[in-house]
């Protein structure tokens, strides 16, 4: 059960980063300038150590100044040159996604326009502000720090593990010993983590749904003397968001610790074999490399474990940025999926103009909770019951009713805010037919 799950997590973080794709493709110049940088990025991080290692193993022990001084220039420039193209990696990368983000919101905002009314009716307005602000700032910092950096970071390893098993398999397989658990457990905190910032998105939009509320009806709250009640409401909102922040902050700092002390037991792991075969060809780990194993190698693979582990560590914040995303585009394309309300496009020219028919109404029920629903079984109350009326081109019509009556219903309907009555409203043209509103 838990590994079904954890799957149709997977696919579901898949599925929904490449539908952001369509926001991201018509900046992919950008994008795929900077992803063009990584092999060079890592390239100049795997050869540093063997640059170290030649300097121990070679220079040093013939006392060659000149050697020793080309190595330094070389390490140099490889410090230099991971620098620039790492500056204009993250250039080229966050342009990308903030130009991204710049067409989600451009979309959700177009998207919210064109939503019926009725769903303004079962939706908080701050709770669609959360989505437009929050969610997609959420996004965007994913996309600036999350993703792309950790495409770098999953080249950086695969170089590193590379030169590694070029310069001693053994070593590395000894190294890396502890790594089936790092895998298992990266995968158990990614499932947990998900699930915790969806509920953090969720806890935040409702209290910054119901705080909107509260503010817009502030004058209502006060005339009727709910202040106390409103307070403790929005305390208990602010107690879920706090227990959900909390119980995310935990597991983030859990998987953090748990990898840094794994990746110290590793570094340590390799000392404590590697350390007796430098003066002992004959212990196991010397045996086994054929007495290989030098000053500089050992210095190289320890360099190389703290390159390798880094990016590791720093992954377990990623994800948790990466899960914040995956909650927040949950939560985006569940307002994008919404359908929109056909209307009427206000350039196109009036096909009524000059019409001399008359509107005519027969058996109108409506009830908020219809929906779209064909069977219209809902506990909600009916507005509307058995409606009939008929008004001519250019009459004018008073509708009068006590409070609650349908009166805005009713005129809410005939000007197509709101779908899903029962009965008919249709124009009457003039040659007697009807066509349905």
């Amino acid at each position: 059960m838990a590994e079904g799950k954890q799957a149709k997590s997977d696919t579901s973080s898949w599925l929904l980063m490449r539908r952001f794709w369509e926001f991201a493709r018509p900046h992919r110049r950008w994008l795929f300038a900077g992803l063009a940088v990584i092999p060079l990025v890592a390239a100049m991080t795997t050869i540093r150590p063997l640059l170290f290692k030649e300097a121990v193993d070679v220079a040093i022990p013939a006392e060659d100044g000149g050697s020793l001084r080309r190595l330094a220039m070389l390490f140099l420039a490889a410090v230099v040159i991971e620098f620039v193209a790492t500056a204009g990696q993250v250039y080229a990368l966050q342009r990308a996604g903030h130009l991204a983000i710049y067409d989600l919101r451009t979309a959700i905002f177009r998207h919210v326009l064109c939503l019926p009314a009725r769903f303004f009716d079962k939706h908080p307005l701050g709770s669609l502000l959360s989505r437009s602000t929050s969610d997609v700032e959420a996004l965007g910092e994913t996309l600036s720090f999350g993703v792309f950096t950790i495409l770098t970071d999953v080249v950086m390893i695969g170089a590193i593990l590379s030169s590694m098993f070029v310069l001693s398999w053994q070593l590395t397989l000894l190294s890396l010993s502890l790594s089936p658990l790092l895998f298992v457990l990266v995968r158990w905190f990614s499932s947990a983590l998900r699930s915790l910032q969806l509920e953090v998105r969720r806890a935040q939009g409702v209290q910054s749904g119901y705080l909107t509320e509260q503010l817009s009806g502030v004058g209502v709250v006060q005339l009727y003397g709910r202040e106390e009640h409103a307070l403790r409401s929005y305390e208990a909102l602010g107690d879920r968001y706090l227990r959900a922040t909390k119980l995310a902050n935990i597991f983030d700092s859990l998987l953090y610790s748990i990898m840094d002390g794994i990746s110290a037991f590793c570094v340590a792991l390799l000392l404590f074999f590697a350390t007796p075969a430098l003066l002992d060809d004959q212990s196991w780990l010397g045996s086994a490399t054929a007495g290989a194993l030098t000053l500089g190698l050992l210095f190289a693979f320890v360099d190389y474990l703290q390159r390798v582990f880094v990016p590791i560590r720093e992954f377990s914040a990623k994800l948790a940025t990466i899960q914040r995303a995956a909650a927040s585009l949950e939560r985006i394309y569940g307002l994008l999926d919404t359908p929109c309300e056909l209307r009427v496009d206000p350039k196109a020219p009036d096909p009524l103009a000059g019409w001399k028919g008359a509107l005519r109404v027969r058996d109108l029920r409506f009830s908020y909770g219809w929906g779209a629903r064909a069977d219209g079984q809902d506990e909600a109350p009916v507005i509307l019951r058995g409606l009939d009326f008929e008004v001519k081109a250019g009459e004018v019509v008073a509708v009068v009713g006590r409070t609650g009556s349908g009166k805005t219903s009713l005129g809410r309907i005939l000007t197509r805010m709101y779908d899903g009555y029962r009965g008919s409203v249709a124009l009457v043209l003039e040659d007697g037919s009807e066509v349905e509103l």
